[in-house]
């Protein structure tokens, strides 16, 4: 109801130009303008495009990580969210809380490592929601104990259940409180950004200032923060007012409400905070600020596999590091093949966590798998060892998307081996289905697609000049690895997602691919039109352009598994 009185529900459908302005913002390029249908002189949006539109926003959304369902639920509720508001504003809180809880971060505040035991650092690295329970509270007490030592601490300080992310702080004591302790701790600082000083929080400030003069005050100091963004998450009690609905609402419901806004507000105003204090830190890691393209791209694989009973996963070192999201994984890929019996169900003890971890690595080297894991043991995965980690997971994610596609390329009626010699397949594969099927089918598979697509209709119209005969006998047309040059164009990506669907690309916005700037338009244009048509994979454009061999399998893999079916979707975790 809050966002429907205020247009926003409906402004989250039409044609999807908001939602794809938003996602533009949080990840730049992440969605290519090119693609989307505008308004011009021929008139408004059909349905058609408007619906076209709408796919490649919701695409786009599960791509990067948003949390949402379906593409084909949330491609239903955009195109009508003012008849469904309480769908609409979950949508938008989890559009929202992608971007402002995605720097939340144990790293970005080593102040609560402290006093904080193993179990509770698990917690706060592996949720967000929980870092910042414990954050608030932490540095409203610290600043309070350091104010009353300099005899400046208010008269009255709010309670433990009042500090309370889920209660009401409608007054912004609170908020205001907690602006003081990230200004406090910030120091000298701070001074490089206009003189910042903290709020006066003397007898006057807390108990005789009015709520939208305290509104004002919050807000200026939230923007010489460089943190304007959070005062959007602040409620003042004056503005509920005017509102005179809330009282209408269950109590819940209202509880909720408040935790969502103050969630936001608080992870706004630590990111500036981490910005100010540890921008020159030695305490800020590398993997704090960013994560690669392949760490992201596991996180998206994993919440995107629908495993039951499994919290969304923000740290993926943390989330593997009790073994049993690895366990269910392994179950979820192979029926049958985790022994329950075995496995620690509630490993609250490091001991039990490391058996659990173990026991994954000892499944995964066992027939039906076979991966290489030499030299890795459950306590690197427990003790958080990023390399091997990863060598894990990697493989435990070629294995599903190569079962996935030969799932599909035995229904098409094809043969299950490759054309190559068998001294041309890769060597040292993980898979127990490299023997009958691996990369080189992969590749044998797109370059045979393309080829029967243009012997079938000839080459795409408004393409010929893409394709001189020197650039036919180069390969254009056709790979021979996942380093293949041609593939750092992204023409054949193009070629293939044209292959499956005739009239998904404008030949017209493609280029020959010819320097450094011509490829990365391209690979944002074809990394668009495969969301478009309803492909969800997390790639970069950097990844294909660089020829980063695992992206361009995954990548790669998602195209030819445009037409499997739903059951076979939920199979791959990736194509829609």
């Amino acid at each position: 109801a809050w966002a429907g009185r205020r247009g926003i529900a409906s402004r989250l459908g039409g044609d999807g130009q908001l939602v794809a302005a938003y996602l533009n913002y949080c990840i730049p390029n992440a969605i290519d303008n090119r693609a989307m249908h505008v308004p011009g002189k021929a008139g408004p949006l059909t349905k058609e495009q408007q619906r076209e539109n709408l796919s490649l926003v919701a695409s786009t959304c599960k791509s990067v990580g948003v949390a949402v369902g379906r593409v084909a639920e949330l491609v239903d509720l955009l195109s009508d969210p003012v008849s469904r508001p309480a769908n609409a504003a979950e949508f938008l809180f989890a559009l929202v809380s992608f971007h402002v809880l995605g720097e939340v971060s144990l790293e970005r505040c080593p102040e609560l490592k402290a006093d904080a035991d193993d179990a509770k650092m698990e917690r706060m690295a592996s949720y967000p929601a929980e870092l910042l329970d414990e954050w608030v509270p932490f540095h409203i007490s610290s600043y309070a104990a350091k104010a009353s030592k300099a005899n400046t601490a208010p008269s009255s300080v709010p309670l433990s259940d009042e500090i309370q992310l889920s209660s009401p702080w409608g007054d912004l004591k609170v908020p205001s409180l907690l602006v003081s302790a990230v200004v406090e701790r910030a120091g000298p600082l701070v001074s490089v950004r206009g003189g910042l000083k903290a709020l006066e929080l003397g007898r006057d400030f807390v108990q005789q200032e009015a709520v939208g003069e305290r509104h004002v005050r919050v807000v200026e100091q939230l923007e010489l923060l460089g943190a304007r963004y959070a005062a959007s998450f602040l409620i003042p009690s004056h503005q509920l007012q005017k509102d005179g609905e809330d009282e209408k609402k269950q109590q819940a419901d209202v509880s909720i409400a408040w935790r969502r806004a103050n969630l936001l507000f608080s992870a706004c105003l630590m990111d500036a905070s981490s910005e100010l204090v540890l921008s020159n830190s030695a305490e800020m890691s590398e993997s704090g600020v960013k994560g690669n393209t392949e760490m992201a791209a596991m996180k998206v694989w994993l919440n995107n596999l629908g495993l039951n009973n499994v919290n969304r996963i923000h740290d993926l070192f943390a989330a593997v590091k009790d073994g049993l999201l690895l366990l269910k994984v392994l179950d979820f890929m192979s029926p049958g093949c985790v022994n329950w019996k075995k496995a620690e169900l509630k490993p609250n003890h490091k001991i039990k966590r490391i058996s659990n971890c173990s026991l994954a690595v000892d499944i995964a080297k066992k027939p039906g798998f076979f991966f290489s894991l030499v030299g890795v043991g459950g306590s690197d995965i427990y003790e958080g060892n990023r390399k091997l980690t990863m060598s894990l997971l990697w493989q435990m994610r070629r294995w599903q998307l190569l079962h996935f596609l030969k799932t599909i390329f035995q229904k098409s009626g094809r043969e299950g081996s490759s054309t190559r010699s068998s001294s041309s397949k890769r060597r040292g594969s993980t898979s127990s289905l490299s023997s009958a099927f691996d990369e080189n089918i992969v590749m044998d598979w797109a370059n045979s697609t393309v080829e029967a697509a243009i012997k079938d209709r000839g080459f795409p119209d408004g393409s010929q000049r893409l394709f001189s005969e020197k650039k036919k006998q180069k390969g254009m047309c056709s790979i021979s690895s996942m380093k293949d040059d041609s593939l750092s164009t992204s023409v054949f990506y193009l070629l293939l997602l044209w292959a499956k669907r005739p009239f998904s690309v404008n030949w017209r916005f493609v280029t020959p691919g010819s320097n450094a700037d011509q490829k990365s338009l391209n690979a944002k244009y074809a990394i668009t039109v495969a969301r478009k048509i309803g492909v969800s994979v997390f790639v970069l454009p950097e990844d294909l352009v660089k020829l980063r061999p695992k992206m361009v399998l995954v990548f790669l893999g998602a195209l030819l598994g445009i037409d499997s079916t739903p059951a076979e979707d939920r199979a791959s975790g990736d194509a829609e």
